[in-house]
């Protein structure tokens, strides 16, 4: 639920449920649920730009991640890095980068594209972001079209598209 309200932009509804949904982790002690969670917590802090508590959870997912055995995630590298480029914090790509190198673009979504695009300034990046953004909006009727394209990062890719064109 979180994440649709994220998708709309509806900030207080998205961190409501994601509150619910700590509480939830922390009665069960469920780490596979709590990391779902930490993804959504991560996307709200992304949204209101609090960059220091996007690493914070960026450090924390990945650390969790390690120890459960699973493969690293590319978002969770992505959203660290680009949070300490925007807090002017150093940083290395060099793990984001192999995973990137293990990856096909067409493999990825359009919103870590598009951080990819302002992470490592790569217009191909936000080109590929665009074009996939492009061709979901345009399975959709005419009138959902406009209104998914006017969600936050729908709306920041194509004006940043249309800047650099």
């Amino acid at each position: 639920m979180s994440g649709n309200y994220l998708d709309t932009g509806d900030i207080v509804n998205a961190k409501i449920y994601i509150d619910k949904a700590l509480s939830i982790c922390n009665e069960n002690k469920n780490t596979d649920q709590y990391i779902i969670v930490l993804l959504y917590l991560i996307r709200y802090y992304e949204f209101i730009k609090d960059y220091d508590k996007v690493i914070s959870y960026s450090e924390e997912i990945i650390k969790l991640a390690q120890i459960q055995g699973w493969k690293p995630y590319i978002g969770h590298y992505v959203s660290k890095n680009l949070s300490k480029k925007m807090l002017n914090v150093n940083f290395d790509n060099k793990e984001l980068l192999n995973i990137l190198n293990k990856k096909k673009v067409e493999d990825l979504d359009y919103e870590i594209t598009y951080k990819l695009y302002l992470l490592l300034i790569d217009s191909k990046y936000l080109d590929y972001s665009y074009n996939t953004l492009d061709r979901q909006a345009n399975k959709l009727s005419s009138s959902l079209k406009s209104k998914f394209l006017s969600y936050p990062i729908p709306k920041e890719i194509v004006e940043e598209w249309e800047k650099v064109q």
